[in-house]
C-alpha cells in the first residue's frame, strides 16, 4: 500500500481505485494487488507528489511511484546476486544483457525467493508467513533509426506463499449468552487459563473450548485456512519512441493479467468460525501518446498527451459465518437448534467427522459476495515551463478525465454443505439469494453504471536562489472517480 503524504488506498477492494498510482516502465497498474513489486534490475524509481495527471498516465490524487527498468546497453554483462538468511531464506536474482548487433539488444533478468514462514501451525505444521516467489523480464530495444527505437518488454511473476498468521488472545466463551442472574455487559469474567500440554489430536473435544487455541506465542498458530497465497502475474508492452526534428512522439501499448487468490482465518482459531477467502482476477489494455517538444531557445519546455486505459475485473469474496458443529452453554449443554415444520421431530445436528485436518470436517456456510467490474478511462492533459530567467521559472498544466464504471453485484448464502445454523440464514442443502435476480423481495439494484469527467488544472512555480537551495510552490487539484458499494447486507427477508 503505497501513500504519499498520507494520501493512498488500504481498501484492496476491485471497486477502488488506489491512492496513488504505481508505474512499471510507464505502464499503470490498475489494481494495488500487482503493485508488490520485486526490485530486479531497476536503473530508478521516480516518486512525484500529487495531485498527477498533467505529465503523464492516470489521474492520481496522491501521487505516483514510477519504476523504471534498465534498458539493454551495447556491451555483454551480467550479474548475480545472492542473499542468505534465517528462516532458511534464500534469494538468488540474475540478469543478463545479450548485444545482438550495432541497433539492438536483448536483457533478460530472473529471480526466486523462497524463506519459511515465521508460525508453524500447532495442528497442520504448515507454515504460515511464509515466501516463495519466482518471477522473470525481458527487455528487447532495436533502434530503426538515428531518430526512433522501438522498445518491447515483459514480465511475469508467480507466487506460491501462505498467508500472515492470525492468533486468537483470548476469549470469553460467556460472551452474548443470556443466562438468568447474568449480565454478559455489566460482569466482567476472567479467562479461565489455557489447558496444559500439547493440542489434543483432532476431533476429540467438544467445539466449544475455544481456549485451547488461544496462545501469547506470536510463533505458534491454529488456523484452519490453507497455508497458501498464489498470485499469478503477467504483462507485456510495446513503446516507440521518435523525434521528428524538434518534437518528439512516444507511443505506449500494454497489456496485464492478474490472478490472486488469498486466504484470511480472522478468528485464529482450527474452527471454521470466520474464515474468508478472497478471489481476484483482473485483465488491463492500455495506450498512451505523448508529443513533447522545446521552443524559444529552450526557455519553453511543452507536452501535450492522451491516456486510454479499460480494465475488466472479477473480485469474490467468501467468508464461512457458521459451522456444522452445536453451539454451547456454559454449562456445557448444547443450545437447540430452531425447531422444524410443525409435527416434525426436533432437528438433530449433523454428525460429527473424527480425524478431519482440524477440529471441524470441513464444511462450512458461507456468505459469498460477488462483483464484476468494467472500467474505463480516457484523458488528455498538456503542461508547460517557461524560464524567465536562470533562477525563475513558472509551471501550468491541465487535465480532463472521464471515467466510466459498469459494475453487477450478487450476494447470497451458501449452505449446500448442509451445515446446521442457529441463525436461520440458509436453508440446510440450499442457496439463499439475498442481493440477486432469484431473490423476489430484492431491493437492491443488480448492476450500475456511472461516468464522472472532471478539468484538474496545475500552476507553480520555481525559484532557484543558489546551486542546492531552490524554493517553489505548487497548486494542484486532483480527481478521483466513484464507485459502487462491494460489500452488501441482507436488505430484504429471505
Amino acid at each position: 500500500f503505497f501513500f504519499i503524504r498520507g494520501v493512498g488506498q488500504v481498501d484492496n477492494s476491485a471497486t477502488v481505485d488506489p491512492g496513488v498510482g504505481v508505474y512499471v516502465d510507464e505502464v499503470y497498474l490498475g489494481r494495488i494487488q500487482g503493485g508488490s513489486l520485486d526490485l530486479l534490475d531497476i536503473d530508478r524509481v521516480e516518486v512525484l507528489r500529487g495531485p498527477q495527471g498533467t505529465l503523464f498516465g492516470r489521474n492520481t490524487i496522491g501521487g505516483a511511484v514510477s519504476v523504471i527498468t534498465k534498458d539493454p546497453t551495447d556491451q555483454f554483462e551480467g550479474t548475480l546476486r545472492t542473499i542468505l538468511g534465517s528462516r532458511d531464506r534464500r534469494d538468488f536474482s540474475a540478469t543478463l544483457n545479450f548485444p545482438l548487433g550495432e541497433t539492438t539488444g536483448l536483457r533478460f533478468s530472473a529471480f526466486s525467493r523462497d524463506q519459511d514462514g515465521w508460525v508453524k501451525n500447532a495442528y497442520t505444521g504448515a507454515d504460515f508467513g511464509a515466501v516463495k516467489d519466482r518471477g522473470a523480464r525481458a527487455k528487447f530495444r532495436w533502434d530503426f533509426s538515428e531518430d526512433g527505437a522501438l522498445t518491447l518488454a515483459g514480465d511475469v511473476t508467480r507466487r506460491r506463499g501462505s498467508p500472515a498468521n492470525t492468533t486468537l488472545l483470548a476469549f470469553n466463551p460467556r460472551a452474548g449468552v443470556a443466562i438468568p442472574g447474568f449480565t454478559p455487559t455489566g460482569v466482567p469474567f476472567p479467562f479461565p487459563p489455557q489447558p496444559p500440554g500439547p493440542p489434543p489430536p483432532p476431533g476429540t473435544f467438544p467445539p466449544s473450548d475455544l481456549l485451547r487455541d488461544t496462545s501469547p506465542n506470536p510463533f505458534v498458530g491454529f488456523n484452519s485456512v490453507p497455508s497458501e497465497l498464489p498470485e499469478d502475474t503477467f504483462g507485456v508492452s510495446a513503446t516507440v519512441a521518435y523525434d521528428f526534428g524538434g518534437v518528439q512522439l512516444k507511443s505506449i501499448t500494454a497489456y496485464r493479467d492478474l490472478d490472486q487468490q488469498a486466504y484470511a482465518d480472522l478468528d485464529g482459531t482450527a474452527y471454521q468460525l470466520y474464515d474468508a477467502r478472497f478471489d481476484v482476477k483482473q485483465d488491463q489494455l492500455s495506450q498512451e501518446f505523448q508529443l513533447t517538444g522545446r521552443a524559444l531557445d529552450d526557455r519553453l519546455e511543452w507536452l501535450a498527451g492522451a491516456y486510454w486505459f479499460r480494465e475488466q475485473a472479477d473480485n469474490d469474496t467468501y467468508i464461512c459465518v457458521g459451522t456444522n458443529q452445536p453451539a454451547r452453554l456454559p454449562n456445557g449443554n448444547l443450545i437447540p437448534l430452531p425447531p422444524g415444520p410443525p409435527g416434525t421431530p426436533p432437528r438433530p445436528y449433523p454428525a460429527f467427522v473424527p480425524g478431519a485436518s482440524t477440529r471441524l470436517d470441513g464444511r462450512c456456510l458461507q456468505f459469498v459476495n460477488r462483483i464484476g467490474l468494467e472500467n474505463e478511462s480516457i484523458a488528455g492533459y498538456g503542461n508547460v515551463e517557461f524560464k524567465f530567467t536562470e533562477q525563475w521559472s513558472a509551471l501550468a498544466g491541465l487535465r480532463w478525465t472521464r471515467d466510466e464504471k459498469t459494475q453487477n453485484l450478487e450476494t447470497f448464502f451458501d449452505n449446500r454443505a448442509g451445515v446446521a445454523t442457529l441463525f436461520g440464514l440458509a436453508p440446510l442443502g440450499g442457496i439463499a439469494p439475498v442481493v440477486s435476480a432469484a431473490n423476489p423481495a430484492n431491493r437492491a439494484p443488480l448492476s450500475y453504471n456511472e461516468s464522472w469527467s472532471e478539468l484538474t488544472p496545475r500552476v507553480g512555480f520555481d525559484f532557484k536562489a543558489r546551486d542546492g537551495l531552490m524554493f517553489y510552490g505548487t497548486y494542484a487539484r486532483g480527481f478521483k472517480s466513484g464507485g459502487f458499494g462491494a460489500r452488501a447486507t441482507p436488505l430484504a427477508p429471505i
